[in-house]
């Protein structure tokens, strides 16, 4: 089944006033599936699970899973104010059509435009940073740049809970 008839058949499980909610955030469909998915034994047995991600060869995988997929225009490798609005404005319907009990963000792309993106709603999120090799090893102007994931952790200090994972 494509993922878009997935989504408009299972939307009423991710939508507001359901069950608890809990969204993935992932820059990747492809790292969803091969890093997240088998770390989430609780999700698994959730009522309602979500994750917006960019889909790619992974959609009937993730539906395989019992979850529903809301794509996501991330674009990977570069720094566009353009695409990073995009990315955002769609972050930011499904935080408002979903209203996750928890968001789980996947790397640190996702974990910047989603806190941007759900910015003044109260909510639990787990910021699951990896791959940050680069910033920390590099004296490139983009790596120092990075360096200030700092932020991410004031931006999410607004809601109800938030946990930094450096991995």
């Amino acid at each position: 089944m494509p993922h878009g008839d997935a989504h408009s058949t299972n939307a009423n499980l991710c939508a507001a006033g359901s069950a608890p909610r809990l969204l993935y955030v992932a820059s990747e469909d492809w790292y969803f599936l091969s890093r997240r998915l088998p770390m989430a034994p609780v999700a698994r047995r959730a009522v309602s699970r979500c994750i917006a991600t960019n889909v790619k060869d992974g959609a009937a995988a993730i539906e395989a899973e019992r979850f529903i997929l809301h794509p996501i225009p991330f674009s990977r490798g570069r720094l566009s104010p353009r695409a990073s609005l995009a990315t955002i404005t769609a972050l930011r319907h499904v935080q408002w059509m979903i209203a996750p009990a928890v968001t789980h963000h996947v790397s640190l792309q996702p974990s910047v435009l989603d806190l941007i993106a759900a910015f003044g709603r109260a909510a639990a999120c787990v910021n699951a940073l990896t791959g940050l090799a680069y910033p920390f090893t590099s004296a490139s102007l983009k790596a120092k740049a990075m360096r200030q994931v700092r932020t991410c952790s004031r931006l999410s200090s607004g809601r109800s809970a938030a946990l930094m994972a450096w991995r």
